[in-house]
């Protein structure tokens, strides 16, 4: 879990930094008005997303259903919440 917040981060970084030496030049001022803005509008959307799956997985555990792994779809992660999110996540896209 430590790894991808890393992971996370350093993406999040590198695209920041991106930004900033785009902005130097006015040509690409409004991209990344545009983009800011866009990226602030997704943020209430993926926190509701996230919500949602965590609660169907919750829901999930509740009613002992556990992760269906017959084929070692999910034997890379070591995590059974992150196990159970992502077979929560394929089940709602069908």
């Amino acid at each position: 879990m430590t790894e991808i917040t890393l992971q996370t981060v350093i993406i999040f970084q590198s695209f920041w930094k991106c930004l900033y030496y785009i902005r130097i030049y006015d040509s690409y001022l409004k991209l990344i008005t545009i983009s800011s803005n866009i990226f602030v509008d997704v943020i209430p959307y993926i926190t509701i997303v996230s919500t949602v799956l965590f609660g169907f997985m919750k829901i999930s555990q509740v009613i002992e259903m556990g992760v269906n792994d017959e084929e070692d779809e999910y034997k890379q992660y070591s995590s059974p919440i992150i196990k159970l999110m992502i077979q929560q996540y394929k089940s709602a896209n069908g």
